[in-house]
Formats: C-alpha cells, sequence, structure tokens
C-alpha cells in the first residue's frame, strides 16, 4: 500500500510540475510577445451627428494625417498631413498598454440619437486593436486625450 501511494503521489507531482511549466511557459511567452509588440500607428475615426460629420487621425513614428468633412457644408471639409519629431511619437504611445486597451470594452454607439461614434485603431507590428466609443478604458482616453493636443481643426 505504501509503495502504491509512493508511486501514485510521485505520479501526480511530476504531473503538477508539468502543468505548471507549460502554463508558466506560455505565460512567458504571451508576455514576450506583448513586449516585442511595437506600435506602428494609431488612427482616431470619428463619424455621425446631424450634419453628417467624420474624421480621420493618423499618427506614425514620422507624421500626423488629418480630414474631417461635413456633409452639409463641404466648404469646411479640412485634410492635411505634417511631419512631426520623434518626441511627439514617443510622448503619443508613452502611456499605452496594449493589454489594457486590448481588454477594453465596446461602448454603445450613439449614431441613433445623432452622436459621435468614435474608434481607435492601434496597428502593431502583429496586431490590430480597435475599440469603439470604450471611454470606460484608461488607455482608450489616454489616446483621446493625446489626439486632442494637436488641435487638429485649428492647425492647417
Amino acid at each position: 500500500m505504501k509503495r502504491w501511494f509512493k508511486h501514485t503521489l510521485a505520479s501526480l507531482m511530476v504531473l503538477v510540475l508539468a502543468f505548471t511549466s507549460q502554463t508558466c511557459g506560455r505565460k512567458a511567452q504571451k508576455a514576450m510577445e506583448t513586449e516585442n509588440d511595437e506600435i506602428k500607428s494609431i488612427a482616431i475615426v470619428s463619424a455621425g451627428g446631424q450634419l453628417g460629420y467624420s474624421s480621420f487621425f493618423e499618427i506614425t513614428k514620422d507624421s500626423i494625417k488629418f480630414s474631417s468633412h461635413l456633409a452639409v457644408d463641404t466648404t469646411r471639409n479640412i485634410a492635411f498631413s505634417k511631419r512631426i519629431n520623434p518626441q511627439d511619437w514617443n510622448d503619443m504611445i508613452g502611456g499605452i498598454d496594449l493589454e489594457i486597451f486590448k481588454n477594453a470594452t465596446n461602448g454603445h454607439s450613439v449614431q441613433p440619437v445623432d452622436g459621435i461614434d468614435t474608434e481607435i485603431i492601434v496597428k502593431t507590428n502583429d496586431d490590430e486593436i480597435s475599440r469603439l466609443n470604450a471611454y470606460d478604458n484608461e488607455v482608450w482616453r489616454w489616446i483621446e486625450e493625446k489626439r486632442n493636443k494637436y488641435d487638429i481643426e485649428n492647425d492647417k
């Protein structure tokens, strides 16, 4: 009986160690993948409202592109791009934790009540993460705040 118990206990310990090492290995691999995920661009797309508003903002390591359109008054449409310095890019991505952003929950569309929906798309070397109206997410809000820093409408 003792011999059987020792063999069973030893077998269970081997199984536990094997399972633990696999789990730890997967966690380490996932952490390493996240660390190696380099942000390539951030895009913010907004659309909706009674005036038929839409806008597109994209920032990359070296440039900003922006356009906005009003369906009811095309004379107020704006489109431009400009170069940025590396410090602006580093400032933009400095507060972005991709895991937190990936875990953001999409909010409800506000277009049915003439609101404007905003989608943020973060592109990395391996993935594209998109979240809509995720106002409860700290990284989503961080990106929105940094975008507002550029005051695009008045910075042509």
